[in-house]
């Protein structure tokens, strides 16, 4: 489980690459500022529910869970956690702690080994 800071901002959603969820919200993206994550999209519904506010930076941690796709296909994603917000003078000092902000992306090994 990683620690870092994000500024999530709701998605343009120009290109039309992101669905609304169950309740016609959008995802928030985040910009990760310090630390690593794997993930920076929060469901918009949640994102409402927990009275977040777009623009702020946010103390996150991630967790790799499993869940059923509407396929019934598991899958593991990554989860953010808002732990609470943070001071802009914070995120710059847990910076200095975590590093400069990265978005982990892992690479998908697409090969198909011939066992025929």
């Amino acid at each position: 489980m990683g620690n870092f800071v994000a500024i999530f901002n709701k998605v343009n959603n120009k290109n039309g690459k992101f669905t609304e969820d169950k309740n016609g919200n959008l995802p928030f993206i985040g910009t990760i500022v310090a630390g690593r994550a794997h993930t920076s999209l929060i469901n918009g519904s949640v994102f409402t529910e927990r009275n977040l506010i777009e623009g702020s930076p946010y103390w996150c941690t991630e967790e790799k869970v499993t869940v059923r796709g509407k396929d019934g296909i598991d899958m593991e994603v990554w989860n953010i956690n808002v732990i609470g917000n943070v001071t802009p003078l914070q995120a710059m000092e847990m910076e200095k702690v975590l590093g400069a902000g990265k978005l982990v992306v892992e690479k998908v090994d697409a090969s198909v080994d011939s066992q025929f």
